[in-house]
């Protein structure tokens, strides 16, 4: 298959490669504008949207951390929440401090 507005040619999921040509993206930052250094805090892939909470809004203690690839290793290292200072797991920080809706532990910045 080959994608109608890039022309790139994909085995397969042509509408998942789609979604990265969308001007305004599913999942949005849910941190104020002004701690976000993203041009648009919008992103069209939940993974994404998680690399770029653990960049931008989370610091890890060990700088090798950050240069880890897959995203579950990246939840096994200890950091800290850049707006509260909650010192966790990178993957409690997402799951329970940020991303739930109506978790007591959720960040008071947002």
């Amino acid at each position: 298959k080959c994608c109608p507005i890039c022309g790139k040619y994909l085995q397969r999921d042509l509408t998942r490669h789609l979604r990265i040509h969308q001007e305004i993206g599913r999942f949005k930052c849910i941190f104020p504008k002004e701690s976000c250094s993203h041009k648009t805090g919008y992103f069209n892939r939940p993974y994404d949207f998680k690399k770029h909470l653990l960049h931008c809004h989370f610091q890890f203690f060990d700088y090798n951390a950050t240069k880890l690839i897959k995203l579950s290793e990246k939840e096994e290292q200890i950091g800290v929440c850049l707006s509260c200072g909650l010192r966790c797991k990178a993957g409690y920080w997402l799951n329970k401090h940020v991303l739930c809706a109506d978790c007591p532990e959720k960040c008071p910045i947002l």
